[in-house]
């Protein structure tokens, strides 16, 4: 009976912790980004609760800006509150019987590093137990608290009795899963997002109108606002970039503009930026490199392939950084990128001392001339032999490549074909169909690759895309 009564306790504790686990845990958001305790009291401690669950996000915050405590406990308790540094004291509110809240906003003096916020919780008996939680402060730049102009979708109840009734105007103060809102009449509390409607139109022209007052910060929130509301706005990813330009936020602003270019690769802004971009980090590794500041240097130019992973000078140039720092394999990376863009990259070729590098540079015995045979007719002849060769599942290789490029027509990719070509590597013919494609706004090329045996007649696929050619169409 007493085996059985403890069975019956611990399945109800995993309940307990399975139902706190939304409450305290936020849903949907990166567990990463969350600074989180959890578990029963010890024996020792003044209070005796069967589950304890604290959190906070984020863990990673601007000084002034905010984030959400949150407590789950098993047991009811008197009150909750917060003290961060040992110095401000915040009250948690509660939610129902056994879920405690709060939105914090940090002082915009706070130092950046590491700070702790200790969660106390007093029982009925009026003793407290504590729970510390991490978090880090990421900057010294003020953010004043902004709220988003809302309307409520449905009558809610919020603090101290006080409602608000479907399709009455609001603030939206802080935004998670939840939203943490203020009413017309000034009474706050917590609502979900299934019962909140943000202006998309009214929070663009709050961003526009911070960010040229230059209030950049500000901007900020309100563009990352509108990206939270509608993910495939580019312009408003080429916009955060700005504002996080004017702030210093680099690696943010590559960030929002590679997102900008991924939604709209035509997008003018983007691309112009982006440009700008590219070309001032690659100074600036051009500059650290003469230095011989390397790693600072590689970093750099890593930003500007990353934006213009089209040029060939950004990716030869990072190759070499990387032989400096003795990392081989990612020079070599770097240099094979160059051959993904120009395949007859000669300098490529020599850096990465390739087969068809060591055959033109004289490295190794003079090859055997090619078949005595017109240089039209073989041409012809051994892209014939390409082109009426089969794939694994039994389509003709011509007819299989274009259905590849058919296909990708029909989805709107613009495709330049360059046709085929064949020519004399020393012991066989290699065949290669060529195109160009642009994509992400940039134009690469994409060859499909073919050996061709003079003496057997045997085709077989020479590259990555004329292997996936034959392996699945």
């Amino acid at each position: 009976m007493l085996e059985r009564k403890k069975i019956f306790l611990v399945f109800c504790l995993m309940i307990f912790m399975a139902c706190s686990a939304g409450a305290a845990g936020f849903k949907d958001v990166d567990p990463e980004k969350i600074s989180f305790k959890a578990g029963p009291t010890d024996p020792a401690e003044d209070l005796s609760i069967p589950w304890v669950e604290v959190s906070l996000y984020p863990k990673n915050v601007e000084a002034g800006g905010q984030f959400s405590v949150k407590a789950a406990l098993a047991s009811k308790v008197k009150e909750v509150s917060a003290v961060l540094d040992d110095k401000e004291k915040y009250a948690l509110k509660p939610e129902d019987q056994s879920g405690w809240d709060a939105a914090i906003v940090l002082p915009s003096d706070l130092k950046s590093g590491l700070h702790f916020l200790k969660v106390n919780i007093t029982g009925n008996n009026g003793k407290t137990i504590s729970r510390t939680l991490v978090f880090r402060v990421l900057g010294n730049a003020s953010r004043a608290e902004i709220s988003f102009p809302v309307t409520f979708k449905s009558d809610t109840r919020l603090s101290k009795g006080r409602s608000v009734t479907a399709g009455e105007k609001g603030e939206a103060i802080y935004r998670q899963t939840y939203y943490w809102v203020k009413g017309p009449d000034g009474a706050e509390g917590w609502i979900e997002a299934s019962g909140i409607e943000e202006s998309k139109r009214e929070i663009y022209v709050s961003a526009y109108q911070a960010f040229t007052e230059g209030d950049y910060d500000r901007a900020i929130v309100y563009y990352s606002e509108v990206v939270i509301l509608d993910p495939n706005d580019a312009d408003a990813y080429y916009w955060l970039a700005k504002a996080y330009q004017q702030v210093g936020e680099e690696q943010e602003v590559i960030k929002a503009l590679k997102t900008a270019l991924a939604i709209d690769p035509q997008h003018s802004g983007a691309n112009w930026m982006a440009g700008r971009v590219a070309k001032d980090d690659f100074s600036k590794g051009i500059a650290l490199l003469r230095m011989k500041k390397y790693q600072e240097a590689a970093e750099a130019i890593e930003n500007a392939s990353s934006l213009r992973p089209g040029s060939i000078s950004y990716w030869m140039q990072l190759g070499k950084i990387y032989g400096l720092l003795g990392d081989t394999d990612a020079a070599s990376e770097a240099w094979k990128q160059v051959l993904l863009i120009d395949p007859d990259n000669q300098q490529a070729h020599a850096l990465l001392k390739t087969d068809y590098y060591r055959m033109i540079a004289k490295e190794e015995p003079i090859e055997p001339a090619a078949p005595k045979i017109a240089a039209e007719t073989a041409s012809s002849q051994y892209v014939n032999m390409v082109k009426q060769s089969r794939t694994e599942k039994g389509t003709l290789v011509g007819s299989a490549l274009k259905s590849v490029v058919s296909m990708a027509k029909s989805l709107g990719t613009k495709i330049d074909e360059e046709g085929w070509k064949a020519s004399w590597t020393g012991n066989s013919f290699l065949v290669t169909y060529a195109c160009r494609q642009e994509r992400l706004g940039k134009t690469e090329s994409e060859l499909f690759s073919f050996k061709v045996d003079p003496d057997s007649r045997r085709v077989e696929p020479y590259n990555k895309n004329a292997r996936l050619l034959v392996s699945r169409w």
